[in-house]
């Protein structure tokens, strides 16, 4: 769950799930500035960590997020 304050100067315009245990979350400013932010959860083995960062990254990647 992603939880915005009221007074928060972004307005939430999309979420997607990446993966099941990755969510893509997608904000916009009152001046039309774009934030993107994936939320990893955490898993116990590390290829399922691995996996989940990689599709995050393409993610972000493909919907052209530089950092």
């Amino acid at each position: 769950m992603v939880l915005l304050r009221k007074s928060c100067p972004f307005k939430l315009v999309e979420y997607k799930d990446v993966t099941s245990n990755c969510l893509s979350v997608q904000l916009k400013s009152a001046s039309n500035q774009e934030l993107e932010i994936a939320f990893v959860y955490k898993l116990n083995d590390e290829t399922g960590k691995i996996s989940n960062l990689i599709k995050a990254l393409d993610h972000l990647a493909s919907n052209g997020c530089k950092n």
